[in-house]
């Protein structure tokens, strides 16, 4: 919101940790539109919600740009260039652009003092980049803001290409992506850059958070699976290693945010908590977590 985006569709699947609630509160207020992706079968969990969104749901159509990211992928924007999202896309758009590559960038994790920080916004608390070198080729891999009036289907990272309904596709420094140069041993993809660009925009992916944060995240649903029990295999060496090696890594860089839309973000932050409903679903939600976290702090125990 405070970046200009005026609307939110959030899909969900087999939610259990009282989020649905507060899912449900925000799109009776017409925040946000909430649309429950329950999964029975073996699916492409994103697939599914890919194609409902820019098949079936005729509301995207109502607007130029759809950003297509999770939830814990951010947009972070050059303020001192643009005062927000639409004065970057009229910007981009003085090119022909149908599709736009925006680089990722990987937030490292951040130790909290007690459980009950984890309930603070990742952009006050989590900093910090981890470093390129760490990431690999993965540094190049792009999400995807584009015309959805143009585009039928997409992946995680860009629109589907289609040779009969050709798109143009650029990168956020208003040149064509091409990308000519696949990382080794694949095979030429949109889905990662030629030329990583993070001056105007980027995507911002704050995968690890915190320790408490990665072991909850693990316990339950993703968008690439489902499943409502625990699952302790899959807390192995690479489980651990993978976290540890970004905590080792980080760069020397970080992104601050800017006065003028920190104080936009909190504005927002605090009309949404005024609201009796939303905030006792909020409450909810973390009452949850933590009664889940014990849970599976209990359960790791057992196991080992």
């Amino acid at each position: 919101k405070a970046l200009g985006v005026e609307h939110f569709f959030i899909y969900s699947n087999d939610n259990d940790d009282s989020s649905d609630q507060l899912l449900e509160c925000l799109s009776a207020l017409d925040e946000i539109t909430w649309i429950e992706n329950p999964v029975k079968n073996p699916v492409g969990i994103q697939f599914k919600a890919y194609s409902h969104a820019l098949t079936i749901l005729p509301h995207i159509l109502d607007y130029k740009w759809c950003f297509l990211i999770d939830s814990d992928e951010f947009i972070s924007l050059n303020t001192r260039k643009f005062h927000d999202v639409n004065s970057f896309l009229n910007w981009i758009s003085y090119w022909a652009t149908d599709s736009i590559a925006i680089n990722w960038k990987f937030i490292a994790s951040e130790n909290v003092k007690n459980l009950q920080d984890v309930f603070s916004p990742l952009i006050e608390r989590n900093n910090t980049f981890v470093d390129d070198g760490v990431i690999g080729h993965g540094v190049r891999l792009v999400k995807s803001v584009f015309r959805p009036q143009m585009i039928m289907m997409s992946s995680a990272h860009h629109p589907a290409i289609s040779k009969t309904t050709p798109i143009v596709c650029r990168l956020t420094n208003g040149d064509i992506h091409d990308y000519k140069n696949p990382p080794p041993n694949l095979h030429r993809d949109p889905s990662f850059s030629d030329v990583i660009c993070t001056e105007n925009i980027v995507i911002n992916h704050y995968f690890f958070k915190s320790i408490p944060e990665w072991i909850w995240k693990y316990s339950r649903n993703g968008g690439a699976f489902a499943s409502t029990e625990f699952n302790l295999s899959r807390f192995d060496n690479d489980w651990a290693s993978y976290f540890n090696m970004q905590l080792n890594h980080r760069s020397a860089s970080t992104h601050n945010i800017e006065e003028k839309f920190f104080e936009r973000f909190k504005k927002e932050l605090f009309r949404l908590r005024r609201n009796e409903y939303l905030k006792n679903a909020e409450n909810n939600v973390q009452h949850s977590f933590l009664k889940r976290y014990e849970k599976i702090i209990m359960e790791i125990k057992k196991f080992k």
